[in-house]
Parts: C-alpha cells; sequence; structure tokens
C-alpha cells in the first residue's frame, strides 16, 4: 500500500484530521491480517500493547505499570462520576483492562474483531466476543438486552473508518444518561505542533493506513457533542512532547524510545495516584499529554 495516496484533511462535517481517500475495507483487513501485530512487535505501533503480548503472565512489568495507572485511572474516574457497573469495552484486545475492571467491582465485558485479542482475552477468563461493534448491535436480542451504563474504547476510534456510526451504534446499547469513555492519540496539538517546528521532522504521528482519524482535546469534545453527549472529565497522561523538546529524540533512534519510555513509567509509578491524577487533569485542560481521555454523559 503507498502512503504517498494519502493526505490528511479536516474532515468537512466533524472537523477532525482524517485521512483521504479513507482507506478501503479491503485495505484495512489486508494490513492488520499482514502487517500490524507484525509492527506491534517491532515496537512501530501500540508499545503498549506490544509488551503485553509478548509476556502473557502477571508478573510482566508493563502489565503492572498500566494496571496502577491507566487502568486505575479509569476506574477510579467512573467510580467518582457515579457511572454504574455494567461496562463493555470496544476494541477490547487481550482483555486486560476487562480483567482490571472486573477487580474493581465491575461487571465487566468486551468485544474485539481480532482472533488473536480474542483468543488470549478468553484464555484468562474474559467475558468477550470476536465481533466488530456493528456486528455485535445486529445480533442483538433487543427484547433481552440491558443497555449499558458505561462504554469504553481505549485507542480504538482512531482506528475506524466511519467514527459517527461507532459513536450512533454506541447509544443503541448505552443507558440515557450513560458514560462513554473514548482514549484516542492526542494528535496535531498545540504542544505537538510547536514540537515538531522545533525539531523539524515531517509528523511522526500519523500512522497509514491504521490511523484513519487524528483528534485532539478540542476536536473529540465537539464531535461527542454533535451525538448528544456532555463532556463530563478531561484526562490525560505524559507529554512524550517533553522529551523532544528536551532533545531527546526518540523519532529516530529506537534505543532512545525505550529509554524515554521508561522514564515516563519510573515518573507516573512514583507519583501517588490522586496527585498523578491532578496533575493529569490540569494537563487536559491545557489540551496537552501524548493522548487524550474523554468521559462524556449520554443525555436523556
Amino acid at each position: 500500500m503507498s502512503e504517498s495516496k494519502f493526505k490528511i484533511i479536516e474532515d468537512p462535517e466533524y472537523n477532525f484530521g482524517r485521512l483521504e481517500p479513507i482507506p478501503a475495507p479491503s485495505e484495512l483487513n489486508d494490513f492488520y491480517e499482514s502487517k500490524y501485530f507484525s509492527l506491534i512487535k517491532k515496537g512501530g505501533r501500540a508499545s503498549e500493547m506490544r509488551k503485553l503480548i509478548e509476556r502473557r503472565n502477571r508478573s510482566n512489568p508493563e502489565l503492572k505499570w498500566l494496571e496502577r495507572t491507566l487502568y486505575k485511572d479509569i476506574c477510579q474516574i467512573l467510580i467518582e462520576l457515579e457511572a454504574g457497573k455494567k461496562l463493555f469495552d470496544v476494541g477490547c484486545g487481550t482483555g486486560d483492562f476487562l480483567r482490571h475492571a472486573g477487580s474493581q467491582g465491575f461487571v465487566a465485558s468486551g468485544i474485539d474483531p481480532s482472533q488473536e485479542g480474542f483468543k488470549i482475552a478468553q484464555s484468562i477468563g474474559i467475558d468477550v466476543q470476536q465481533s466488530t461493534l456493528e456486528e455485535y448491535v445486529k445480533n442483538l436480542k433487543r427484547q433481552n438486552f440491558q443497555p449499558f451504563d458505561i462504554i469504553t474504547l481505549i485507542n480504538v476510534l482512531e482506528h475506524l473508518p466511519h467514527p459517527d456510526e461507532v459513536i450512533e451504534n454506541i447509544k443503541i446499547i448505552l443507558r440515557p444518561g450513560g458514560i462513554i469513555c473514548i482514549r484516542v492519540p492526542n494528535d496535531f496539538s498545540e504542544i505537538q505542533m510547536a514540537t515538531q517546528k522545533k525539531i523539524d521532522i515531517k509528523p511522526w504521528w500519523v500512522a497509514i493506513p491504521d490511523h484513519v482519524n487524528y483528534f485532539n482535546f478540542k476536536s473529540l469534545k465537539e464531535f461527542l457533542k454533535k451525538f448528544g453527549f456532555d463532556v463530563v472529565y478531561l484526562f490525560s497522561d505524559f507529554p512524550m512532547e517533553f522529551f523532544l523538546l528536551m532533545d531527546e529524540n526518540y523519532v529516530k533512534n529506537a534505543k532512545k524510545g525505550r529509554e524515554c519510555h521508561q522514564k515516563r513509567v519510573a515518573f507516573e509509578l512514583s507519583m501517588p495516584g490522586d496527585l498523578r491524577r491532578r496533575l493529569y487533569k490540569s494537563f487536559a485542560e491545557l489540551g496537552i499529554g501524548r493522548n487524550s481521555l474523554v468521559f462524556a454523559r449520554r443525555n436523556n
């Protein structure tokens, strides 16, 4: 697949960045089947998932870090928002977030279209189905279905060619007043653009063809509001651009990238959870951080 045929435009209806043309389903299927997991294992995509796939055991340091930071923070925020207990994770991958959510008292289940992710999630006892969201909604027995209190999409929406259809399907299975929690890369943010200007390289966050959409805090908030969601909480994470601004160029040096990641992990694990959450909430209000994590409540 030639990357040169794609460009990033502002979606004329929803105002987030997206690839033009939108990759055909056959192109995306071929990419995910033949290249995606290979790129993950080489560190070219989804660094968090790479280490989880490589080491499927409870002593995995990457899993411990996620459980003590990202997963814990999401669950804590949902508890503070009094979101309810019935949680459904779209694109649950290997199921590690669902396992953690279950340990925190949530009734947790999910779906994932990947056979590899589905099998791993099943092997650790997760209530998971191998399915796309569209297929899942079509197959519901509506008369017996009880809507979910919470829907989570953790680094999923950037991959899906039609995010508007995703949100419409979510509204079918999320109760009125329920919470949607979406995490996407914080792309084309103010600090990212300033960093790119300083180091003078092409946008390193663009990932063709699997990252179809490019959201940041501003565009994701506006997108959700158009579908009848009220944003109730913004949360961020460590701004990896800080390293680049300090001349730690992990973009051009994979070894430097691993070193910077470990420094970020050490930083987050050394902080009390409440302090970290207050810091990352403040970062989110400024629009900085490598990822945007947005919690929004569905209007009645």
